[in-house]
């Protein structure tokens, strides 16, 4: 017992030094340039416990990271006349993607959030390469030359832009320094990374899949199981797809409708998730769990269609009045003479229009981007770039 008291106390201490160092290191950790050296860019990739900050020069390039972990400091430097490329690359998180996977078989809900975060938010990284020794060394036994490289990367949107201007002035710089007497040879590159057209999910969709991940976790917790016929709660799940169709379109909503369709059945089987569809009784039989997916596709489209005709005698929430009870016909003939069944649906229509316009007026303030931002900082806590 006091071996493992003694231990959380160094740990306690340990971890408080590392914080100190990080913090100072921080601030004096900006890379300076030479007296003969034209300054072209500088980079500032700050996270949460991790910074890097780098100083491209008409001359090199200067790398200095700084991590809580350990006290860890590193500076690179490499001559731009002695690189032989200069990289650009985005792709998935791979760790993030298998934390996800993991988190599927234990808290299904998690998993799913996890997997969305990974699949929209990208790593981008600009790499600075150089031979480590003299490629004729190895040419002469026809192996590839040993290489060094200055990388910088990150994860999050806000580093995107910076990251992409390191790349396109590196390549001219580059250029010059290693063609400094061919100046027709200077000019920057065609091909820009296209960084803009990674795919993400919108804010809208993010807040519809978090709302009925919260209420039907709720739901799951008070009442022992979750259901779209409660009078509240099932108008939620039924008008909230299309709702976010009226805010951003058919692609927003036909998202809407498939994440928050396995969000449901995430909190209704957070452990089982898919064998839950064919062991569980009620809602959850294959074929009612997938025809309510293929109904809210339809009504999302459908809705989605009479909105862009902007026609005022057939709004969108036509679609939910017109389409929920052919389904319900196919899937539980005997639900559409219940007036609950009735009530509900015409529910989830006037439920649908108070959410088309109150939404956008909850992203516009400023508890929504203070939000976004603390999940993004706990996020790179667990997963800061390397």
């Amino acid at each position: 017992m006091v071996t493992y008291l003694f231990l959380g106390v160094m740990l306690v201490v340990a971890a408080n030094i590392w914080l100190v160092n990080f913090r100072r290191r921080t601030e004096a950790s900006a890379p300076k340039s030479l007296a003969q050296e034209e300054v072209l860019a500088r980079l500032a990739l700050d996270h949460l416990l991790a910074t890097t900050n780098g100083l491209l020069t008409s001359t090199r390039i200067v790398k200095v990271a700084n991590r809580w972990f350990l006290s860890r400091q590193t500076t690179q430097v490499a001559q731009l006349r002695d690189l032989h490329s200069i990289s650009w690359q985005v792709y998935t998180n791979p760790w993030m993607l298998l934390m996800g996977a993991a988190l599927i078989g234990l808290y299904t809900p998690f998993g799913i959030l996890l997997l969305m975060y990974a699949l929209q938010t990208p790593i981008a990284a600009v790499g600075f390469q150089s031979h480590f020794l003299p490629s004729s060394w190895f040419s002469k036994v026809g192996l590839d030359a040993a290489r060094s490289q200055v990388v910088f990367k990150s994860g999050l949107r806000d580093h995107y832009p910076q990251l992409q201007n390191l790349y396109e002035v590196g390549q001219t710089a580059w250029l010059r320094a290693r063609h400094a007497d061919a100046p027709d040879r200077t000019q920057a590159a065609e091909v820009a990374p296209a960084v803009s057209v990674v795919f993400y999910w919108t804010r809208v969709v993010w807040l519809a899949v978090l709302t009925v991940l919260v209420v039907a976790s709720t739901q799951r917790i008070l009442l022992g199981h979750v259901v779209l016929d409660h009078p509240i709660v099932g108008a939620l799940y039924l008008g909230l797809p299309l709702a976010v169709t009226i805010i951003e379109g058919r692609r927003s909503g036909l998202w809407t409708a498939l994440l928050t369709f396995l969000m449901l059945l995430a909190a209704k089987l957070p452990g089982g998730f898919l064998l839950g569809l064919v062991i569980n009784d009620g809602f959850l039989h294959v074929g009612e769990a997938f025809g309510v997916l293929v109904t809210q596709l339809v009504v999302v489209w459908l809705g989605g269609l009479l909105h862009e005709k902007k026609t005022s005698l057939l709004p969108a929430e036509l679609a939910i009045l017109l389409v929920w009870p052919i389904s319900l016909l196919v899937l539980d003939p005997g639900s559409i003479y219940s007036l609950r069944a009735v009530a509900l649906i015409v529910l989830a229509a006037g439920v649908c229009r108070l959410l088309a316009l109150t939404i956008p007026a909850a992203l516009g303030s400023e508890w929504w981007a203070a939000a976004g931002r603390a999940v993004r900082h706990v996020v790179d806590l667990v997963w800061g770039p390397a």
